[in-house]
This record gives C-alpha cells, structure tokens and sequence, in this order.
C-alpha cells in the first residue's frame, strides 16, 4: 500500500478533469399556490434554471406537513412536475427557527450591532441566541421530535 499512495498521488492529478465552475439558476417557491407553482415550474427552462428550492408557506416545518397527508401530496406533485422537467429541486426546512430558549446561547447585542439593522428584524426570529449545536440535549430534542415524524 505504501508503494502505491505515491503512484496515486502522481497519476491523480493527470488522470481527473480539472473541476470547473457551474452556473447556478434557481428559483425558490415560497406560496401555497399550487397551480402557480406548477406553471412557473413548466415555464422555468425558458430562464435558465437549474434547481428549485422548496420553502416558507409551501415548505416550512417537517411536522407540519407530516400531519398533513394533503400537502405531502402537493409536494410529491410539484416534484414530480420538476422531475420532467428534469430540474432538481430541494426541501429547505426551517427546523431550527423554533428551538426551545433552553437550548440556546443568549447573547447580548449593542446598539450597533449590524443584526438591529431593520433587515435583520425582518428576518431573524432569535436575535442574539443561536442555538447551541455543542449541547448534546439539542440532539436529545432533535432525535425525539424526528422519532415522533418518523412513526
């Protein structure tokens, strides 16, 4: 094996395509409006996109469509309409907007802290308390609320 590592390490550079850069098109669906959707999904090669992303309204908390056999087969319709499309498309859950306090990192914020910019009001839920991935009761939580999903 060691004779080998040396080998591989030469041919590896002459034997790959270098990567190249790709260009990226997407749309993001964030309305519970299916048929719009669904024309916007048929008129998306027209513009160039390469992927869909799934969120807000249309696609927001795992639970919330999971107790919804409806919605799980709106979403399986839109995806199939992406699949002829032959785009990809992908779930943009939100699953941590929603984290208990407990299981959060308070931080206090000064007045100039650029996250009190009026955006950041608009668009963060918790200013000031990320959730703390070092918590080994995150995942506890985590692994609970998915058991429940999954059963």
């Amino acid at each position: 094996m060691r004779r080998l590592l040396p080998l591989l390490a030469l041919l590896g550079p002459l034997g790959l395509p270098a990567a190249s850069p790709f260009t990226m098109h997407g749309w993001q669906f964030h309305s519970y409006n299916i048929p719009n959707v669904v024309e916007a999904i048929r008129k998306a090669p027209e513009y160039g996109v390469n992927f869909f992303i799934i969120s807000h309204g249309l696609f927001d908390n795992t639970q919330t469509v999971l107790d919804n056999p409806a919605w799980v087969r709106d979403l399986q319709y839109i995806g199939a309409q992406a699949d002829k499309q032959k785009i990809p498309w992908y779930l943009w859950t939100h699953e941590f907007d929603n984290i208990p306090d407990n299981l959060r990192v308070p931080q206090k914020l000064t007045p100039d802290d650029p996250r009190l910019s009026q955006a950041g009001i608009w668009f963060s839920f918790r200013l000031g308390s990320p959730v703390n991935m070092d918590n080994p009761a995150l995942w506890q939580y985590l692994t609970a609320r998915y058991s429940r999903n999954a059963s």
